[in-house]
């Protein structure tokens, strides 16, 4: 609890995304979610990655303390659900989930937004490259500094990581079975001279 605070307690680096909860679930859910998701109107809530909230001793309704930057005074948030994350890697930071005006205030940012989602009914190859280039004519216009990215560029780059898992299992495929020829034909060559 904030009244218990200690500045020695040990810090775990996160990923805090702030999101606007009338708009993210339409996106996207969280998986095996424990408790409830964040709410329009919600203040000072969060939904926590369910390791930290482990490796942390936390449970719902407990209160977790955060800061933007090593050193600033920590705000307190009430823990309101928990969700599973499936992480690639060990480096992989925890993700804790806020409301988006609470994350810019911790940053000291106005209306700060990184990544704006949009769901197109149509999720054909062109029509999402049609909306892609419709969306970069807006920003051109307004002479914004977006980046604007389609599923496409996502599902490309998981066909070639496809792809060179495939060479890598062909190659090892490749090279056991060499090997067990190899190893098949050293054995009757030594019966052969055995009998001879």
């Amino acid at each position: 609890p904030p009244d218990r605070y200690r500045a020695d307690w040990p810090m775990v680096e996160v990923n805090a995304v702030g999101v606007d909860p009338a708009q993210e679930y339409a996106f996207r859910d969280h998986r095996e979610l424990a408790g409830r998701r964040l709410a329009p109107g919600d203040r000072r809530a969060a939904v926590v990655d369910r390791q930290l909230v482990r490796d942390l001793g936390l449970a719902i309704g407990e209160t977790l303390m955060v800061e933007a930057f090593r050193g600033d005074p920590p705000e307190a948030f009430t823990i309101v659900g928990t969700y599973s994350a499936a992480r690639v890697a060990m480096f992989q930071r925890p993700g804790v989930f806020l409301p988006l005006d609470e994350v810019n205030a911790l940053r000291g940012t106005n209306r700060a937004i990184s990544v704006i989602d949009v769901m197109v009914d149509d999720a054909s190859p062109e029509a999402l490259e049609a909306t892609a280039e419709h969306i970069r004519e807006i920003i051109r216009a307004h002479n914004w500094n977006y980046e604007v990215t389609t599923a496409t560029v996502k599902l490309n780059q998981l066909r070639l990581a496809q792809q060179i898992t495939r060479l890598v299992l062909v190659l090892f495929a490749a090279i056991a079975m060499l090997t067990s020829f190899f190893i098949i034909v050293t054995t009757l060559s030594m019966g052969m001279m055995e009998r001879i």
